[in-house]
């Protein structure tokens, strides 16, 4: 590879997103294994901008103007909730059948003068440990517990955006790192060579490319300007030492992307604190 210093590019973030994710794979030989579309469609139907509509604890239910203020929001894998005081939320998954775990990882304890909404907000903690299933029909959401005794009915506040990503073609043009904040910031950017390279077609959910090393999949949840590639297997195929390194580094990269930006031609997917991004230019 050649070892370059240069500017980073600036990219625009994308618009709001929607695509699909499940867990990590490791590299193994043979074949890549098949993902369960059936959960990446289960799971890309949360993602979003919910408004509840009634709240049902302990077989009381309320509905109408008093859960204005109540707002859910799913990301990748992630949930958050408030009611107007405080804000709480934590992780989620599905699972077959439309089964639903919500792991509640605390809320703010900031006193507030509406006690409705902290009363709110205490009856959505509630529900939340209890949460095992959901349906989705004709828009309305419902997440339930084992009995009926707890639930939320919740309507979607935005409908999801078509991804712009969704079709297209990607050529990896180099490993960009950098090093510092500011504009002092020192940049290494590697480039790829011809010999060693890789591309990636993203479609609904999933992702399918080549390597030196032979092809992989994956699976893309993106959200705003979130991404997360998961389930990624890449064939082990006989190729050089250099090769086999770059096509390692790629996986592992890929494996750490939170997020996306794109502008024009060039697509960058960075990792969690933006200092390591893969650059790609879109392909005919």
């Amino acid at each position: 590879m050649t070892r370059l210093v240069a500017p980073i590019p600036s990219l625009l973030a994308l618009p709001r997103l929607l695509v699909l994710v499940t867990s990590l794979l490791t590299v193994g030989c043979g074949a890549p294994l098949e993902p369960s579309r059936g959960l990446v469609a289960a799971s890309n139907e949360l993602v979003g901008k919910w408004s509840v509509t009634a709240l049902v604890t302990e077989g009381e239910e309320i509905t109408g103007s008093e859960l204005a203020s109540v707002q859910i929001e799913f990301g990748t894998d992630w949930f958050s909730a408030t009611a107007g005081c405080n804000s709480g939320g934590g992780s989620w998954e599905v699972g077959e059948d439309r089964k639903l775990t919500l792991r509640d990882e605390g809320w703010t304890e900031r006193g507030c003068d509406d006690q409705t909404a902290m009363r709110l907000e205490g009856k959505l903690a509630a529900i939340f440990s209890r949460v095992s299933q959901y349906t989705l029909e004709d828009g309305v959401l419902t997440l339930s517990a084992a009995t009926d005794e707890y639930r939320l009915v919740l309507v979607r506040q935005e409908p999801p955006i078509p991804s712009p990503l969704l079709g297209t073609t990607w050529r990896l043009q180099g490993f960009e790192e950098t090093f510092g904040d500011g504009p002092g910031a020192a940049v290494s950017y590697e480039v790829v060579q011809p010999e060693h390279l890789i591309e990636m077609l993203i479609t609904d959910g999933e992702v399918t490319g080549s390597t030196a090393c032979g092809g992989f999949t994956a699976q893309v949840l993106v959200a705003n300007d979130s991404i997360e590639f998961k389930d990624i297997s890449i064939e082990d195929m006989d190729c050089s030492a250099e090769a086999m390194e770059q096509r390692d580094r790629f996986k592992q990269q890929l494996m750490d992307v939170r997020h996306v930006g794109i502008s024009g031609q060039n697509l960058r997917l960075s990792n969690a604190d933006r200092s390591r991004s893969l650059l790609f230019t879109a392909q005919d």
